[in-house]
């Protein structure tokens, strides 16, 4: 292979983050969560995917933090860290949502959010409810309410609407009713994590600390990602233990997100923006590659389960499973991407990527040639073109790419280095 030209110093900003942001990375997989907290949060202000990334894992170090100090009893501590978490990426601790929520603030998206929530309605019920909230936003109170006895009266005992006549009732410092319309909501879906947190906060109004105590737990217990229970919780933990009174909080385990809302929705963003997967495949390598890319390829599916005829999230899908070191996978991809566009430059590059890393370089070169007569007539890749065929054997034909690498560059130190090299 030919040597390849370094970067200039202009580069030693971000070589400098790069390395911070890695590194930042390595602590975090170790479980140095502190040192991983500083180092990433302070690239949060990078542009791009690695200040979105650091943003993400530097919160996630705090809720790491954070549950070690509710494991040793120090509460305040554990408020803090969570506090500082949901400030930097929101209440929950899961990676498609927080990827889901930064491009959804993308405007193009709007429609896409849109269908999103209609597919989320519960039925007729879910109208009523609707109807009661702009009613009460309109300063119509009492037809609010009206309103919701009336869905009471068709639906029955339905917890949706039970839950709203709890906020409602809250809302208006109507804490004993409020507590019966949750609680009874609670009974009806009683692994519905949003009816323990209400409860949990009507039960700290009314100075029932121990029973908000248990719904904030069990809120947590239903939701473990929600890092704003995890703080509530933590302070609730943190008055009754200073009122003297020993508390052991229970530290669920995460579940997993792939099959959430989130995820279809992120999926209908890389479906529609083939830029998300670009930034996301362009961060540096780390230690939570496989969190990370595992996400990714996971959204990547699901979007395919819809558009298998799509070249480009086949083209994704393949780097993706590459960066995961799936070669299996990321040939198939590769190779789907080029069945549905033969003339797809990106997809031919990569099937040469492929074909180099598996020691194939006469596959790697045929693949480099065509997509330059696709369209990929650039120095750089006509000079890779060159180092493929010159390891083949074939110096002619190298020669050649490297006397059009030269004429798209004519100071184009490796390809001129390149031809002396080959003898011509």
């Amino acid at each position: 292979m030919f040597r390849r030209e370094r970067k200039s110093g202009s580069a030693n900003r971000t070589s400098q983050e790069i390395a911070q942001y890695t590194q930042g990375m390595l602590k975090y997989r170790r479980g140095e969560y502190q040192i991983a907290a500083d180092m990433l949060n302070a690239l949060t202000d990078h542009p791009g995917p690695i200040g979105k990334t650091a943003t993400y894992y530097g919160a996630m170090a705090n809720r790491a933090i954070g549950l070690e100090a509710m494991r040793t009893s120090d509460f305040c501590e554990a408020e803090r860290c969570f506090r500082d978490a949901t400030r930097a990426i929101g209440r929950r601790a899961n990676l498609t949502e927080y990827l889901a929520a930064c491009y959804a603030k993308n405007q193009k998206f709007d429609r896409c959010v849109a269908e999103m929530e209609k597919s989320a309605q519960d039925g007729q019920a879910a109208q009523w409810r609707k109807l009661a909230q702009a009613q009460w936003r309109g300063g119509m109170k009492v037809d609010a309410m009206m309103s919701l006895h009336e869905a009471c009266r068709i639906f029955g005992d339905n917890s949706e609407i039970q839950l709203q006549l709890g906020l409602f009732c809250a809302a208006e410092e109507q804490f004993d009713k409020a507590f019966t319309h949750l609680s009874s909501a609670v009974k009806n879906d009683c692994d519905n994590p949003r009816i323990h947190y209400y409860l949990a906060l009507v039960a700290s109004a009314q100075g029932d600390t121990v029973q908000a105590l248990r719904h904030f737990q069990r809120s947590f217990d239903l939701e473990p990602t929600d890092m704003l229970v995890a703080r509530q919780l933590s302070m609730t933990a943190n008055t009754l233990q200073q009122a003297g009174v020993r508390v052991v909080l229970r530290l669920p385990e995460s579940r997993s997100e792939q099959e959430s809302s989130a995820a279809r929705q992120l999926a209908r963003y890389l479906t529609h923006d083939s830029d998300i997967s670009e930034a996301m495949l362009k961060l540096p390598e780390s230690e939570v590659d496989n969190d990370l890319f595992g996400v990714l390829a996971s959204v990547l599916d699901i979007a395919l389960d819809e558009h298998n005829d799509y070249a480009d999230l086949h083209y994704y899908a393949s780097c993706t499973y590459q960066r995961l070191g799936d070669g299996k996978r990321a040939l198939e991809h590769a190779r789907a991407a080029l069945d549905i566009n033969p003339k797809y430059v990106k997809a031919r590059m990569q099937m040469s990527h492929i074909c180099e890393q598996n020691a194939q370089p006469a596959q790697a070169a045929e693949h480099t040639v065509r997509a330059i007569e696709y369209g990929a007539d650039w120095p750089d890749v006509h000079l890779h073109a060159a180092e493929l065929l010159a390891e083949c054997k074939r110096n002619e034909r190298a020669k050649q790419h490297l006397l059009r690498a030269l004429e798209l560059k004519p100071d184009y130190t490796q390809a001129s280095d390149a031809l002396v090299a080959i003898g011509a």
